[in-house]
This record gives structure tokens, sequence and C-alpha cells, in this order.
């Protein structure tokens, strides 16, 4: 099992809502969370449609925008706080926020037979009573169980290899750094740096796992990020700009319509058409 540290739990750590006729919508939450399907469904995560089968359950980090398009479609949604693992371990840390957690490479969607559902719902169900009797020993140790699993279970659903090599290791590094740094670092020359490795070497990992060039995954990071910021703030463009990490805004402008195909005025204004006619 990997050495997942888990602190700063208490009786409000966690937590499971079911839900019935509601219509689910996730942004901005500075939590992770598990959403369990039990039909087919559409949603939109990240600014992005996706049919959801049955079965098939999603990680979102504290940054992911999550929205059912239809009801009745979700089991449960497991939230907890992000503190609760130890960032002292980084190795860990990171494959938790660069794989598992992290919508860069695919959307986080994994996909179980009928049983393996049942038995992983089970699961969350569990800890939740072990929090409502204060007993935090299992409850630690049931969560490490599930955490480790679902990190193999979605790494062998994007490589299809069971061992995580050193490559892999790099890439989820990577992605984790991302996350944690691309407000104020635009250059993989930098993360190369932190990693340790040439920034040739680098891009030669992720075409050999055959994936896009690790500035692919930046600039979706970037993407998201603005996104996020143009649908649920009323700051200008020139303020997002300064927010995200750019010291030009017009440059912003250029980045993001080169990436999107409109300008950040046309994204806004469509997506608050898209939210008047719901």
């Amino acid at each position: 099992m990997l050495d997942i540290q888990i602190k700063n739990i208490n009786k409000s750590s966690f937590s499971l809502r079911r839900y019935d006729e509601e219509v689910l919508h996730i942004a901005n939450s500075n939590q992770y969370h598990i959403i369990l399907f039990s039909k087919n469904c559409e949603c939109e995560v990240n600014f992005k449609p996706y049919k959801v089968k049955n079965t098939q359950v999603l990680f979102l980090n504290d940054s992911d925008i999550f929205i059912s398009k239809t009801k009745g479609n979700i089991v449960s949604q497991f939230s907890f706080d992000c503190k609760v693992f130890d960032k002292d371990h980084c190795e860990t840390e990171r494959l938790i926020n660069g794989l598992l957690f992290d919508s860069l490479l695919n959307c986080n969607l994994l996909t179980f037979n009928a049983e393996d559902f049942l038995t992983f719902k089970s699961q969350l169900d569990k800890i939740i009573s072990f929090q409502n009797k204060a007993n935090f020993k299992n409850l630690k140790l049931a969560f490490k169980e599930i955490i480790t699993q679902t990190i193999a279970k979605k790494h062998k659903q994007l490589f299809s290899e069971q061992e995580i090599s050193k490559d892999h290791q790099t890439v989820y590094n990577y992605l984790s750094l991302l996350n944690e740094h691309f407000k104020i670092e635009h250059n993989v020359f930098v993360y190369a740096q932190i990693l340790r490795v040439q920034p040739k070497f680098l891009t030669k990992v992720f075409f050999d796992l055959k994936i896009e060039n690790p500035k692919h995954f930046l600039n979706q990071r970037i993407l998201l990020a603005s996104k996020n910021l143009l649908t649920y703030t009323t700051n200008t463009a020139t303020n997002i700009s300064y927010d995200i990490g750019f010291n030009e805004p017009a440059y912003f402008n250029r980045f993001f319509k080169k990436n999107t195909g409109l300008t950040t005025k046309e994204f806004r204004a469509n997506k608050n058409l898209v939210e008047s006619t719901n």
C-alpha cells in the first residue's frame, strides 16, 4: 500500500450526500469530491460535455467544475477537505493530485462493474460510519485503502499497465506541479528544473508514453483557470490575466483566443446566454 499520510481528521472532515431530483453543480468548493453515478447521464466537466455511463465514478479536485445536466442520476457526492493529506509526503501527494484527482490527462472517470461499484459505495458509507463514531483509526485505514485502489485503477485505465514506472511518475509529478504553481510559472523549463530533468528529456517522456507534450498540459491548466474566473467572477479580463500570471493582458487575450477560438468577451457572453436559458 502507498505511504499515504492522513492528518487533520475530525467529525466533519468527510461528508456524503445523496441526490434524487436535484441538479448538482460544483465550482470553487475548496474540497475534493467523488461522484458516483447509477445511470447513464449527461454532464459537463471543466466546460466539456460528457456522457457518463452507469457505475462510473468521477474524481474532482478543488479547482474542477462539474454540472449535471439531468436529474436523478447521481447516487452520492462524497466530499472531503484537501488538507486531510500530509503534503510533506511529496511523491504520494503528487500521485493523488497529478493522477487520481487530475483531469488534464483525461476526464477523471473510472469505470467499475456493477459488483465493484456497490463495493466502492459501501466503502464510502463505511468511512462516514467510522467518522460518526469518532473511530478515526479505522477511518484512516479505510480511506487509505480507497485511495490506493483507485490510484492503481486509474493508472491502469490510462496506460493499460499495472506498475507505475519512473516515466509515469515523472508525468504525474509534472501535472501535480502545474496545479500547484501554474499561476506564477508558465515556463516548462522551470518545471523540468524542479523535477531535476532536462526539458528535452521531459518532452521525450511524454512522447514515449504517447500523450500530448508538457506545454499542452500547462496551457490547458491555464485555460481552465481562465474559464473558471470568466464564468464565476465579474473580474475584468485584465485582472484575470494578472491573477493567472500574465504580465501583459494583450498576450493573455491572444492566448485565450488562440486556444478557444473565442475572445474572453465572447466566451463570457456565451456562458451567460446559456445560463439564462437554463
